[in-house]
C-alpha cells in the first residue's frame, strides 16, 4: 500500500466531514523530517563551535606575530580576545537576537503541519507537534549561525585594516580561509534542508487540496 495512499484519498472526498476518517499521515513521514531535522542542528551546532576554537587558536598565534611588530597595537587588538570567544560559543546555547534567517521550505513545512494539526483530527498529533518543535530549534540554529558570521566578518575587517597597515596582511590568510569555510559549511547545510526530500513533496502537494 503506497505510503500517501490514505491521504491521497483526500483528493476524491466529497464530503468535508468524513476527513477525520480518511487522513492518517504516516510515521515515517514524520520520523523522516525528525532526522534530516536533528541531524543538520547536530552537524550545525557541532561546526560552529569547531570553528569558533579554530579561530580563536588563530587569533592567538596573530597575536603573538603582531606583538613583535607592534605591542602596543597587539595589546589593544587582542584585549578580551578569548572572552569574545567564550561568549560567541554561549550564543550556541541561548536565543539568537534579530539575526534571523529566511529558511523558505522550513516555513513550508512548518506551515503545512499546523495547518493539519489545527484541523483536530486523528492521527499522529505527537509526531506533529514533534516536527514542529525541531523546525523551530533549528531555525533558533540558524539564527545563531548568522550571529556568529556576522561576528567573524566584522572581525576579519577589523584585523585585515590593521595588519595591513602593517605589511602584514598574508600572515591573516589562515584566519580568512577557516572564515571562510565556516560560511561555506553553514551554507552547504542551509542547501541540503532546503532540497526537499519525496515524502515533503508529497505532503505539501496534498496539504494543498485538504479543504479548509
Amino acid at each position: 500500500m503506497p505510503i500517501f495512499c490514505c491521504l491521497s484519498s483526500l483528493l476524491y472526498a466529497k464530503d468535508t466531514s468524513k476527513l477525520d476518517k480518511l487522513i492518517n499521515l504516516p510515521d515515517k513521514l514524520f520520523a523522516s523530517i525528525d532526522k534530516k531535522t536533528r541531524g543538520i542542528e547536530d552537524k550545525l551546532n557541532k561546526q560552529t563551535d569547531k570553528y569558533i576554537s579554530r579561530l580563536q587558536r588563530q587569533e592567538k598565534k596573530l597575536q603573538k606575530k603582531l606583538w613583535r611588530n607592534d605591542s602596543t597595537l597587539a595589546k589593544q587588538l587582542f584585549l578580551r580576545v578569548g572572552e569574545r570567544y567564550t561568549d560567541l560559543k554561549t550564543t550556541l546555547t541561548g536565543t539568537a537576537g534579530n539575526s534571523n534567517v529566511y529558511l523558505g521550505h522550513l516555513d513550508s513545512l512548518s506551515t503545512a503541519l499546523s495547518f493539519i494539526k489545527s484541523t483536530k483530527l486523528p492521527g499522529e498529533l505527537n509526531g506533529i507537534e514533534k516536527n514542529l518543535q525541531g523546525f523551530k530549534d533549528l531555525q533558533t540554529k540558524f539564527n545563531q549561525s548568522e550571529r556568529v558570521k556576522k561576528y567573524l566578518e566584522e572581525r576579519q575587517r577589523v584585523l585585515k585594516e590593521s595588519f595591513q597597515n602593517l605589511g602584514m596582511v598574508k600572515e591573516l590568510k589562515k584566519f580568512r580561509k577557516e572564515v571562510y569555510y565556516y560560511q561555506a559549511q553553514v551554507q552547504e547545510y542551509k542547501n541540503i534542508f532546503e532540497e526537499p526530500g519525496k515524502l515533503e513533496k508529497k505532503l505539501l502537494e496534498l496539504v494543498t487540496k485538504i479543504p479548509a
